[in-house]
């Protein structure tokens, strides 16, 4: 478990389902086959150090996403915006259901903060929480977060991958144990400046019957100044 840092003393918010998964992944199951067109991308980006210098050579790379969380307490939908500035800094904003900022949270190198925008109950730390909303999550940190949402081999010596034949392209993973164990599909790929990003991702706990979509759109990219 991360340490954590507040400056608040109200109950822990980290107890709404809800918020605590949006804040989590930043993001129902739909689809049940992967959509990966090959014809789409450049071959070169098939291999990770390639993918991951292309996107570093990036000044910016923004991302709506929609979150959908299907759980035995019911089913929510929340919009977030996202942004990564390259591989190693991301900003979330997380908005509730009306449109209306809930949260922001950062994730720079090794660290994370998130702000709650309602109260300022203010949280920060190195590993990412691993019991959220009275649910088990793997102890994952903030750069192997923004990894897989790019779609990158995340550093875990847990972690269970596929990729796409010939590619390091992420097609499912399973991270954690027991309780806190959650298989991650990869369900299609978008391409961005010729690199496949995912643009639809699914978690899923079956202990605790719990599922989480996250739906990437709108991407838009801009080259980093001076890029070499």
């Amino acid at each position: 478990m991360s340490d954590l840092k507040r400056n608040s003393s109200s109950n822990n918010i980290f107890r709404q389902p809800v918020f605590a998964f949006a804040l989590w992944l930043s993001f129902q199951s739909c689809a049940s086959t992967t959509a990966f067109h090959r014809d789409s991308f450049h071959p070169e980006y098939f291999n990770s150090e390639k993918r991951t210098e292309a996107l570093d050579k990036l000044g910016q790379l923004s991302v709506e996403a929609a979150i959908g969380i299907d759980s035995p307490d019911g089913a929510i939908s929340v919009p977030a915006d996202l942004q990564f500035r390259t591989t190693d800094t991301l900003f979330i904003q997380i908005y509730d259901p009306l449109g209306r900022k809930l949260a922001r949270a950062e994730l720079n190198g090794a660290e994370y903060s998130i702000l709650f925008q309602r109260d300022g109950t203010f949280f920060s730390g190195s590993d990412l929480p691993t019991e959220l909303g009275g649910f088990e999550f793997p102890t994952i940190s903030a750069e192997d977060f923004r990894r897989l949402l790019l779609g990158l081999p995340l550093r875990l010596s847990s972690f269970q991958v596929a990729y796409f034949s010939q590619t390091s392209c992420l097609k499912s993973a399973i991270i954690g144990s027991g309780a806190g164990k959650w298989e991650i599909h990869y369900r299609s790929y978008e391409s961005v400046t010729d690199i496949p990003l995912p643009s639809e991702i699914s978690f899923r706990n079956r202990q605790a019957n719990v599922e989480i979509q996250i739906h990437l759109s709108n991407f838009s990219a801009a080259l980093r100044k001076f890029a070499q």
